[in-house]
């Protein structure tokens, strides 16, 4: 589709939108070459394809960030740059309804294991029971998707041993869902809402001795979350991703949770990062309570 291209930097960019074909028109008039994406709405369904003045809009944006690079790709219009251009400012399904397709890392590794976590439950057949919270710059309890593909609504059961709708929820979605921040105070909580949990106190070592501190709010929060939730007797498990992971926090946290911390690294190969996230999820399965056997007394007359 993209000819790959160096263009001056005084050219227009309507001029570099022709020097790379992207004004070339169908016998109908409509643009042979159409943003590859339109988005969907908040109902899920996909917007229509963008016309031939939207399509100028948003290649325009794919040039002024192509334009704007440094190093190798500065200026070089092509299938890896407008990848990198969808993933880095049009992440959100408003604007690309099928991102979740690519395997963008480590997201894609997170879902991988995701998944590797419901096969085994699905394996072991306990019959318990899995609810799933999405969090970026605010949390959502996801209870409902549809995309035109999938119709799900899980609402009635939120937390459910059915390992296969929650599985495909979570690989429908994609990496920058609900914004490119993180909400997790905000997660947290939204998990803490999903179950009714028993009473209990976080873990404490006794010493009198902080055993973590922080001056930021957020992280304030999420720490002050996440020990509301193991009041209720929930355990926090802790996954931290990629070498900006706030590890201290995330360690904080499994610990007041009386969970476990697993830590991937990031910084390797992509293999690597997948092997060491599948190797997070066998721990974080292995964790699982092992079956109680139930019986039911029945009076004899």
């Amino acid at each position: 589709m993209l000819k790959r291209s160096h263009t001056p930097a005084r050219h227009r960019q309507s001029d570099i939108r022709n020097a790379i074909g992207l004004n070339e028109n169908n016998s109908d008039g409509s643009r042979k070459f159409p943003f590859p994406q339109a988005g969907r709405y908040s109902s899920g369904n996909e917007k229509y394809k963008p016309s031939n003045s939207t399509s100028n809009s948003r290649w325009n944006g794919y040039i002024n960030y192509v334009k704007n690079k440094s190093g190798t790709y500065r200026k070089r219009y092509d299938y890896r740059t407008l990848m990198d251009y969808m993933q880095e400012q049009r992440y959100s399904r408003v604007h690309s309804e099928d991102l979740w397709r690519s395997p963008h890392y480590p997201f894609h590794a997170i879902k991988e294991g995701s998944s590797l976590f419901l096969g085994f439950l699905t394996d072991l057949d306990f019959g318990d029971e899995v609810g799933l919270v999405s969090y970026g710059a605010w949390a959502v309890q996801e209870t409902t998707h549809y995309d035109g593909e999938v119709d799900i609504d899980v609402t009635s059961d939120p937390i459910t041993n059915d390992y296969a709708t929650i599985d495909t929820i979570q690989r429908c979605h994609q990496a920058g869902d609900y914004d490119g921040w993180t909400g997790m105070g905000d997660g947290v909580l939204k998990a803490k809402e999903l179950p009714v949990g028993a009473s209990g106190d976080p873990n404490d070592d006794g010493d009198g001795v902080a055993d973590y501190s922080t001056g930021d709010w957020k992280k304030q929060y999420s720490f002050w979350e996440a020990t509301e939730a193991a009041k209720k007797g929930i355990t926090l498990r802790t996954l931290a991703v990629g070498q900006g992971a706030d590890r201290s926090l995330m360690q904080a946290i499994a610990f007041a949770g009386g969970g476990i911390y697993i830590d991937v690294p990031g910084g390797a190969t992509v293999a690597t990062m997948q092997s060491q996230l599948l190797d997070a999820f066998r721990n974080i399965a292995s964790q699982v309570p092992p079956a109680k056997l139930v019986y039911e007394l029945t009076a004899t007359p």
